[in-house]
């Protein structure tokens, strides 16, 4: 930058202005970057815990054991991506099950 600033004839101190702007604007794009993040973990916890609920409540009302029990376990075998995953897989098994003994019953 120092070639372009020269060749544009700025002083010190306006060399100086710009860096300090710019270390300025570095600082807040990776604060707003930050808090985006954490926004965007916070959206992934508050899924978990709303899919959860929908297992517990299909599990109930099909009258068969909470998965909960099962997640607890896979969660501290394999770790928090394994145990979204048996979630999401535990949750669309329940609503199939759902959906096939509703349909069962018409």
């Amino acid at each position: 930058m120092d070639d372009i600033w020269s060749s544009i004839g700025y002083s010190e101190e306006d060399r100086s202005q710009i860096l300090d702007q710019f270390l300025i604007d570095i600082d807040s794009l990776c604060l707003q970057k930050l808090e985006l993040e954490q926004k965007a973990r916070e959206d992934i916890k508050n899924d978990i815990g709303s899919v959860k609920e929908e297992i517990e409540e299909i599990s109930r009302r099909m009258g068969q054991e909470s998965p909960e029990v099962r997640m607890k376990l896979m969660c501290f075998i394999f770790g928090f991506e394994i145990c979204f995953v048996f979630s999401l897989t535990t949750f669309m098994k329940s609503r199939l099950s759902l959906s096939s003994y509703l349909l069962s019953r018409m």
